[in-house]
């Protein structure tokens, strides 16, 4: 396959774990748009609730979590929804493993149901990493199309992942690199 190819069947796979509810109608982003603010297709495609949560402070979020206020599959679909929109108007996104996060929210929900404290100081919070940090199960290409298609496995995550994932944090989608990190700097 060319490169094109196989990125547009990576875009195909990413966008395709987007639940359809998710989904923009092709009138609101496609082709030449009429809206000069996309900022506001945000807002009229969450919910107040969504947009509420989304918008706390990070220690306020662990605050509600910690203390059961709310939960971690709650915070994690309301994260998710916003990087799925905002994935539709820039292709921001290079892996979105939302049934994992959704699976692992689940998991963190059960145990604070069980044992009526957080898992970790990091607890539930939804976790957006650059594209070249190595995730279990995701590819890590960097911004080069000929590294789409090895994910990485449990042997390849760094310390910084470990120590998110032991923590509480969840893993709920990946983002591309900037386009300046791949241009050379040359002394002229």
């Amino acid at each position: 396959m060319s490169w094109k190819q196989v990125t547009a069947a990576k875009r195909e796979q990413v966008s395709s774990q987007f639940p359809p509810s998710w989904m923009f109608a092709p009138d609101e982003v496609g082709g030449r748009m009429k809206r000069k603010n996309v900022i506001q297709l945000l807002t009229e495609h969450t919910s107040a609730t969504e947009r509420e949560i989304s918008e706390l402070p990070v220690p306020l979020l662990l605050q509600k979590l910690q203390q059961g206020d709310l939960s971690a599959s709650e915070v994690v679909a309301t994260f998710a929804h916003r990087a799925a929109l905002s994935h539709q108007l820039t292709h921001c996104l290079s892996e979105f493993p939302y049934q994992a996060a959704k699976q692992r929210a689940r998991e963190l929900d059960e145990l604070f149901r069980t044992h009526q404290r957080a898992t970790g100081p990091l607890h539930g919070l939804p976790v957006s990493l650059m594209d070249r940090f190595n995730v279990a199960g995701l590819d890590s290409a960097s911004g080069y199309a000929s590294w789409i298609g090895s994910p990485k496995t449990l042997h390849d995550e760094g310390v910084l992942i470990n120590r998110l994932h032991g923590l509480g944090a969840i893993v709920f989608c990946k983002s591309n690199v900037p386009m300046s990190s791949m241009v050379r700097f040359f002394k002229y």
